[in-house]
């Protein structure tokens, strides 16, 4: 790293012996940071010594944030937290001394996560949507297009063994599905116009895509869904 205010901690790190490495996490690591955005890192340590420091670790505030961790402690956060599993999916490794970070990286970065249930979540948000939209309720019909959307980015990235990215990411992430064959542009697009207008034929066109997609993958949720969505996706508003 060239920034200047992490100079003293990467020459403080690697002298300490029982480091094992160096993470950060955040906007800086995502690529989303702002000038003034602040280094969020994570010190890793052999589980012995951080349980013995813990306690007494302040952790740093200001430009440059550092917390505490080992390898194990950072599994259990990730199945505490849920929320952190994408942070240490998208986590940089600044120092790793002799590749038990990189080994948890490459785990970290994989998703137990069932594409077919993600699936079933995404299609009772759009067909919640379009039966409201049939029933005249703007907003029933705005909000469930929305909660598909969620559990569609999901699915998506559950096809590649990933987690879904922060939603503030989401948008420059879509190239990672480039192996489903999604137009270039497409889901962007598609997912911005859903969220802004909650439109059922940008719905129904969507979820056309994702259906040939997921078939094609060997998921077939909405074949246990019955007859309501294949009347719901043939019919006009």
């Amino acid at each position: 790293m060239s920034d200047s205010a992490l100079e003293p901690l990467l020459a403080k790190v690697p002298a300490d012996p029982e480091t094992v490495g160096l993470l950060m996490i955040g906007s800086r690591s995502t690529g989303t940071e702002g000038a003034d955005s602040d280094y969020d890192l994570i010190w890793v340590l052999g589980n012995e010594v951080y349980l013995a420091r813990r306690e007494t670790h302040e952790k740093q505030r200001g430009p440059v944030d550092v917390a505490l961790s080992s390898v194990p402690r950072l599994g259990e956060l990730a199945t505490e937290l849920p929320y952190l599993r994408y942070a240490f999916a998208a986590s940089t490794i600044l120092y790793d001394r002799a590749g038990e970070l990189a080994t948890w990286h490459a785990g970290a970065q994989r998703a137990e996560v069932d594409p077919n249930e993600e699936y079933d979540g995404y299609l009772n948000g759009f067909v919640r949507s379009l039966r409201a939209w049939e029933k005249g309720d703007e907003l029933g019909a705005r909000l469930h297009a929305e909660d598909s959307l969620r559990f569609l980015a999901s699915a998506l990235w559950a096809l590649e063994e990933r987690h879904a990215p922060y939603y503030d990411v989401l948008a420059t992430r879509f190239g990672e599905l480039r192996s489903q064959g999604w137009p270039e542009g497409y889901l962007r697009e598609r997912f911005l116009e859903i969220a802004r207008t909650a439109d059922a034929a940008a719905q129904q066109e969507l979820d056309a895509r994702v259906e040939g997609l997921m078939e094609s993958r060997g998921h077939f949720m909405h074949r246990e869904w019955g007859e309501k969505p294949v009347r719901l996706k043939a019919r006009r508003f």
